[in-house]
């Protein structure tokens, strides 16, 4: 491990123009934000995350151990298939500052099976031991189960903690869809009140002991399970939603917003003030590039 090299940022393409921030007019490429002086000078944050740049020009740039969590909202439908937003976007930044011994990934429900994500990853990723429920809600049986898993690992190193031993690394949860699935009416009420229990368990404390919550939501509906789950994250990205109510409580603003698809166009909420921004997009053969730098180092 002490001979790794983090990915060098030649991995990834020097699209031309990177900096045109206009709606309609352009994207903005992963390559730009990695090699800005900001983000690859940047030594105070101990998981910084290059979230894109504002219409401006800035770099929206944050420490996800400090924020605490963070959940994204929404998909850029027209590039889904292609390239590659939200997840990687967040990601990527992350796998060219920190090595797999300070830090380590877990999948929680559908993201388990989404395999440009899962590759990127699979160096990083903590195996999760998955149960098999034959039951009619298996499938959310299951999620309950992994997410339970995050919360024996928090007590364990809350326990470390106590006993001041703190020598482990960040752990990102990164989970997909799994509010939407407990939310559509037919999910037994005891099992979504064990989902959001748990949720907000893990809000609460597990970043105390360098775990991390990364949530990704297609859809939203404006209920009660969903809006006392968003409302915990102080920190969330926002791209084009189907229906404007939920739209606007998640990105927590009122006034109706546009998004230009295509683009990555996003909006980055942060403790109640919101900034207009493009995400940075990442092609899957730099994705690949990237898998095979890091396959390719001692592990």
């Amino acid at each position: 491990m002490n001979n790794y090299q983090l990915p060098a940022v030649s991995l990834l393409k020097a699209y031309q123009p990177d900096y045109v921030f206009l709606p309609n007019a352009n994207f903005v490429s992963m390559h730009s934000v990695i090699s800005s002086d900001e983000f690859q000078n940047e030594q105070s944050m101990a998981l910084p995350i290059a979230a894109g740049r504002s219409f401006d020009g800035k770099l929206i740039l944050f420490d996800l151990a400090k924020t605490p969590h963070l959940f994204l909202g929404g998909v850029d439908f027209r590039l889904r298939d292609k390239l590659h937003f939200g997840f990687e976007s967040i990601i990527t930044p992350l796998l060219f500052k920190k090595k797999p011994s300070e830090i380590r990934f877990v999948t929680i429900g559908k993201s388990i099976c989404y395999d440009p994500l899962q590759k990127l990853l699979k160096p990083f990723l903590v195996p999760i031991p998955r149960s098999i429920h034959s039951e009619k809600y298996a499938y959310l049986l299951r999620i309950i189960d992994e997410l339970n898993w995050v919360k024996v690992e928090m007590n364990r190193r809350l326990d470390m903690l106590a006993h001041n031993e703190d020598n482990f690394p960040y752990l990102i949860v990164l989970a997909s869809d799994t509010i939407d699935d407990f939310v559509r009416g037919w999910e037994p009420k005891k099992l979504q009140k064990e989902l959001q229990d748990i949720t907000l368990q893990l809000l609460a404390n597990a970043h105390k002991v360098g775990i991390h919550l990364v949530f990704h939501q297609w859809y939203f509906k404006n209920d009660l399970i969903t809006k006392s789950i968003v409302e915990q994250f102080q920190t969330r990205i926002a791209f084009h939603m189907d229906e404007a109510k939920p739209t606007l409580m998640f990105a927590g603003i009122k006034d109706p917003i546009h998004f230009d698809i295509g683009n990555g166009e996003m909006l980055y909420y942060h403790n109640g003030e919101s900034t207009k921004g493009v995400c940075p997009r990442i092609e899957q053969s730099e994705i690949d590039g990237i898998l095979k730098f890091i396959k390719s180092q001692p592990l």
